[in-house]
């Protein structure tokens, strides 16, 4: 495993070299919080494996810091729990006799549990039921003033809020409001992805954040589309 270094300070955490997963982009390392700076929160650390050609430079990576800490925010205020407590932290990674700049991200541990690993009386569970129909309420209402917001924006202001859900996501870029779709097509079965995972078997949480880079213009959408949520009540907090 690669190790790393952390710029400013000591980084609050101590590493365990062991991997309890992989995605299509990130590997996942189990970490162990000092009490101090955690009160022993589980969390996890999530490091993008993918090969790069080139070393990006600290302006980018700083842009793609900025990216995922704004779209998590957004996503935060607007989803609320469904969204686990993330923070991003720019450091040093090995890279070859390289070190390399990049963007960590220490998340709340959510265990183990998808939609598939569940009995059916517990995908029935009717607390887990409401909780995934109320992610996808949320999720519908967020894309549709993103769509509204975007529409009248240049290519280069416009925020992508999506998440890879499968398809979830697939279901909600066809569809404008819950009479579209039919509720009787909102079934735990279509929120199995790799990328929800199951608290407690009921709390449905959102846990990874794409890629892309931020810009001022799309700092000056961020406020725009935060104050249209503000006025459709659709925040569930004020970040």
């Amino acid at each position: 495993m690669a190790w790393w270094r952390f710029e400013q300070g000591t980084f609050p955490f101590t590493p365990i070299d062991v991997s309890i997963g992989k995605g299509k982009d990130n590997t996942v390392y189990s970490l162990k919080g000092r009490k101090k700076h955690t009160d022993r929160r589980d969390v996890v650390l999530k490091m993008d494996h993918r090969e790069r050609f080139a070393f990006p430079s600290t302006e980018e990576i700083m842009s793609r810091a900025l990216y995922l800490k704004n779209k998590y925010e957004i996503l935060q205020a607007f989803l609320g729990d469904f969204i686990p407590h993330t923070t991003f932290i720019v450091g040093e990674k090995q890279h070859g006799n390289h070190n390399v700049k990049h963007v960590f991200q220490v998340q709340d541990r959510i265990h183990n549990y998808r939609i598939n690993s569940l009995t059916e009386d517990e995908r029935n569970n009717p607390e887990l039921v409401t909780n995934l129909h109320a992610l996808f309420t949320k999720l519908l209402d967020l894309h549709e003033l993103v769509r509204k917001v975007n529409a009248s924006l240049p290519p280069e202001a416009r925020i992508d809020l999506s998440l890879d859900l499968g398809a979830v996501s697939r279901l909600i870029k066809e569809s404008r409001t819950l009479r579209d779709i039919g509720s009787e097509r909102i079934t735990p079965e279509i929120f199995d992805s790799p990328n929800i995972m199951l608290h407690d078997k009921v709390h449905p949480r959102c846990i990874d954040f794409g890629s892309g880079t931020w810009s001022n213009a799309k700092q000056a959408t961020r406020m725009i589309l935060m104050e249209a949520g503000k006025r459709k009540g659709l925040l569930t907090s004020t970040q």
